[in-house]
This record gives structure tokens, C-alpha cells and sequence, in this order.
């Protein structure tokens, strides 16, 4: 009876999942070879699409690991050894030791190999392969660095400018009508008003962008900032892990591509200028306190339990809203940040301030948090499961002829004690938690003086003790607070946090 395997079929984006190069189909052909010749059942085939490099952050091969621990699963088919993964970094070859632990083989065109016995081999091979990759991005990046020194887009058509084309093929830029005509008049409007002129009024006037557009302005705006309309192709930046990084001053440079260009090069400077005053002309609506509100993040409406969003109304100061007052028409409603923040500080500095009440509700906190810690945690319970299986395959390959009687118990004498000690671990659970009064009463001292604090430290303690504050409205008031509640992590693992903001003056 053919043994059980999964086919890997890995390729690190989805231009190479056609048939070219290593492409899906050339790797499922490989995989049924490969199969063949080892008498394998390929019981399922994952497919994924994801660097070498980052195979641990997909859930789909997560759940391969997972998998493998089945004793039914004797093996996993790739192409080869980089399709499982190219490792740069020391903790990816943690999947060695999934394989190792579950004694599963890894299946390649250049035959099987098994941790147990093949381990420096399988090491050398995932060097190389990381090796290679690193070799093949630096290739990558020479090749497109010599394609914009030549004056090429090296980052392909998506994100081109409006009213600007590249040919992949020629290499050659040019201008597209009507759209540079949209864009010259754009400038024109921008340059004839000496920056005075709106960014919406601008995109009205030369129907740059039409009027369901999200964002007018800042597309007007961006179209202001290209150099590509005075027909120049300004390289100064990096993309590292797609994220754009200015280059160092000596390493930018830029090339006429476009002769004759949209606007002079003197029009554009000009342009630029007057984007620079008109910055410093703007004077922010309100600022961010204003904006946002001390408790932002830490309310919930206590009629209807959602969370309290913060808003902005009409004279541009914030307000607190509950998330089902719109849609269920909670009474909650909103309340304007200005109004609600000071009474917010007198409740908070009211309850939080005694000692009784703030000695009650961190031991709440801290029975809460130890009946969560009782459940066992997830990696020693994986541990155990893992070790039963092993258990399972040993017993399998004694009555197989594998192992004497002597090797059988040794083995599983072995096992269980590993098991025994897990189990001991997870009895050895604390029962109770010891609260410091003096702790408690250092930091009423604290609360005590709660309206005088910044409103920056305000909201680090509030996070440190993962305090939330639920709140309803009455008729015709501001929001009041009906319960004070502390996270059920928020003591005692945050003094360390109270003990900084004390150093600071916090008393």
C-alpha cells in the first residue's frame, strides 16, 4: 500500500505561477514524478504564493507543520528544496525540526532525505538556496538600476502619471491627449493665480479629475509635484520590501526623457515654489487635543456596550460618539470632547483616587487575570499532543518489526517521561496573587492628582492598566460615567510602567 504525502507547490508571486521557469505546472508535474518513483499517494496538493523568505507568516503552510504531526502523513513532495523555503534568517530552520520531531521525510527531484540522517545535507542545500536568492535580487536590482540610468521606468506601468506614457518595448516616453493638455492647464491656472488658487478649484476649472473623484485635490497637488511634465525622470528613492526610502543626496540624479517637455523647466521650479508658500501659509483647523479628546479609545457606552467613537463636528473640535447611535439610535448619542473630558476627569480622580475602590478593582483584575492563566498554554498542550503521537508511530513500527521489546519500552519510557514532566507544569499553576498595599497606595497618589496630568501621561497609565471607562448620556447632558473597569492584565504586570511615569514627577 503506497505511503501518504502533500505536494508543496510554492512560487514567491503570481507572474511566475504560469508555466515558465519553475511555475505551478512545471512543479506539479514534478510532484507526480517524483511521487511515482517513490511510491507515494499524493493525498493533497497546497499551492502558495509567497517568498521563500517569509514562508512562516502564511497560514497555509502553518497548517502544513500542523499536518505532518499526523502519523498517517509519511512525507512532503517539493520540486525541490528551495520550494520549501530560503532561509534568511536562524528560526526557519525550526521547519527542520517539525520534520525531524515527526519523523517525516522530505521528498525532492534529487531523492528523499530525512533529518535524522541527512541533516547537514539538508542545511547546505537551504544555504545555497538563500544564497541564490540573494544573489538573484541583486542581479534584480542592478538590472533595474541600469534601466533608469538609462532613462527607462524600471517599476513597470502601474502608478504612471497622468497624461504620461512608457513603452515597455522601446523604452520610449511620451505625452497622452487629452490628458496633458488637462495637466498644462492645471499649471497654467496654478502659475496665473500665483498659488492662490484652490486645489478643488484647480481640478474644476481644467476638468483635470472628474467631479465623483475622492480626492481632488491631492491629485492636483501630486500632478503639481511631477517633474516628468518639464520632461524630466527623477530617480530619488529606493524600494525596500515595497516601501519607498529617499536616496542620499549624491545618489539621486534625474534625465531629460521628454523633448520638447509639457511645461519649461523654469515654469516647474516656479510651481514649486509657490507649493512651498502655500505649506507655510496653512495654519492647522485645530489641534490634535482638540481633535481627538484625552480618552479616545478607552470609553464604551454603557446602555448598549459599543465602543465610543471619536468624531469631529462642525466647529472643528471633537466630539464622542457612540458607534450604535447612528444605525440604533442610541441615546448615548454624542457629546462634544471639550465638554465630556473634564467630567471624565473628576469621575476618574473621584473613584480611581480611593484607596478602597482602587484596591477592589485591581484585586478583581488580578483574580480575572489568574483564572485565565489556569488554561493550559497552547505551546506546552501542542508539546504534549505531539508527544502521544510520537508514541502512537513507535508502537506502529514495533509491531512493524522495527524495534525489539527492550528498544520499545526504552523509547516510550523515554516519551512518558517527557509527557510527566509537561504534565507537572501545567498543575504548577500559582493560586493566588499577592497585591502590594503599598503599591495601591502609591498609586492613589497618583490618581489622587489625575485632572493635573498631561494629557500624554493620562493616556499611558490609562493603557498600562488597561483602564475602560463606560459611559452613557442623559438627557440633554454630557456624558457620565457609570463604571471604571481595570484590564484584567493591568496589575501587576504594568508597574514597571507606573514606576517610569513616577520618575517623571507623577505623584
Amino acid at each position: 500500500m503506497p505511503k501518504k504525502a502533500i505536494a508543496l507547490l510554492r512560487v514567491s508571486s503570481e507572474a511566475q505561477a504560469g508555466p515558465n521557469r519553475q511555475g505551478l505546472p512545471a512543479q506539479r508535474r514534478e510532484a507526480r514524478r517524483i511521487a511515482k518513483a517513490n511510491e507515494l499517494e499524493i493525498i493533497d496538493e497546497l499551492e502558495i504564493r509567497i517568498s521563500g523568505a517569509r514562508v512562516l507568516e502564511d497560514q497555509r503552510f502553518q497548517r502544513l507543520l500542523d499536518r505532518i504531526e499526523n502519523p498517517d502523513i509519511h512525507g512532503v513532495i517539493v520540486a525541490d528544496l528551495d520550494r520549501l523555503m530560503r532561509p534568511e534568517d536562524p528560526g526557519y530552520y525550526s521547519i527542520f525540526r517539525r520534520f525531524r520531531d515527526s519523523e517525516t521525510v522530505l521528498f525532492t527531484s534529487s531523492g528523499p532525505k530525512d533529518y535524522r540522517r541527512d541533516r547537514l545535507l539538508m542545511m547546505l542545500e537551504a544555504e545555497i538556496a538563500a544564497l541564490e536568492r540573494d544573489r538573484i535580487a541583486e542581479r534584480t536590482r542592478r538590472g533595474r538600476e541600469e534601466k533608469r540610468r538609462q532613462g527607462k521606468r524600471a517599476e513597470g506601468l502601474v502608478g504612471m502619471p497622468r497624461g504620461v506614457s512608457f513603452d515597455l518595448a522601446t523604452g520610449e516616453w511620451s505625452y497622452v491627449w487629452p490628458d496633458a493638455e488637462r495637466v498644462r492647464e492645471a499649471f497654467k491656472l496654478w502659475l496665473g493665480s500665483d498659488g492662490r488658487l484652490s486645489f478643488g478649484e484647480i481640478a474644476r476649472r481644467s476638468r483635470l479629475v472628474g467631479p465623483d473623484y475622492a480626492e481632488p485635490s491631492g491629485a492636483v497637488r501630486r500632478v503639481l509635484q511631477q517633474p516628468l511634465y518639464a520632461g524630466l525622470y527623477r530617480v530619488d528613492r529606493r524600494w525596500k520590501g515595497g516601501k519607498p526610502t529617499p536616496r542620499q543626496e549624491h545618489e539621486a540624479y534625474e534625465l531629460q526623457v521628454l523633448d520638447p517637455p509639457l511645461i519649461s523647466k523654469r515654469e516647474f521650479d516656479r510651481a514649486q515654489e509657490l507649493l512651498k508658500q502655500k505649506q507655510a501659509r496653512h495654519v492647522p483647523r485645530s489641534s490634535h487635543e482638540d481633535q481627538v479628546g484625552t480618552y479616545a479609545g478607552f470609553l464604551e457606552c454603557a446602555l448598549c456596550g459599543a465602543s465610543v467613537w471619536v468624531v469631529r463636528d462642525s466647529k472643528r473640535y471633537g466630539g464622542y460618539c457612540c458607534g450604535n447611535a447612528r444605525h440604533e439610535k442610541c441615546p448615548t448619542g454624542q457629546t462634544s470632547t471639550r465638554l465630556a473630558d473634564p467630567q471624565i476627569d473628576q469621575a476618574l480622580q473621584a473613584r480611581l483616587g480611593d484607596l478602597e475602590t482602587l484596591r477592589r478593582l485591581i484585586e478583581k483584575s488580578a483574580e480575572e487575570a489568574l483564572r485565565g492563566a489556569e488554561a493550559p498554554p497552547a505551546e506546552t498542550a501542542r508539546k504534549i499532543s505531539h508527544l502521544h503521537n510520537q508514541k502512537e508511530r513507535i508502537k506502529d513500527a514495533y509491531e512493524a518489526g522495527a524495534y525489539d521489546v527492550l528498544e520499545l519500552k526504552k523509547r516510550l519510557g523515554r516519551i512518558d517521561g517527557e509527557i510527566g514532566l509537561l504534565d507537572e507544569l501545567l498543575k504548577s499553576q500559582p493560586q493566588s496573587v499577592e497585591v502590594d498595599p503599598g503599591l495601591v497606595a502609591e498609586l492613589v497618589e497618583v490618581f489622587t492628582s489625575w485632572r493635573d496630568l498631561p494629557r500624554s501621561d493620562k493616556r499611558e497609565l490609562l493603557s498600562a492598566f488597561q483602564i475602560r471607562v463606560r459611559v452613557s448620556r442623559p438627557k440633554r447632558g454630557v456624558l457620565s460615567v457609570d463604571q471604571v473597569v481595570v484590564g484584567v492584565a493591568g496589575f501587576p504586570d504594568s508597574l514597571t510602567i507606573y514606576k517610569k511615569l513616577k520618575r517623571h514627577g507623577l505623584q
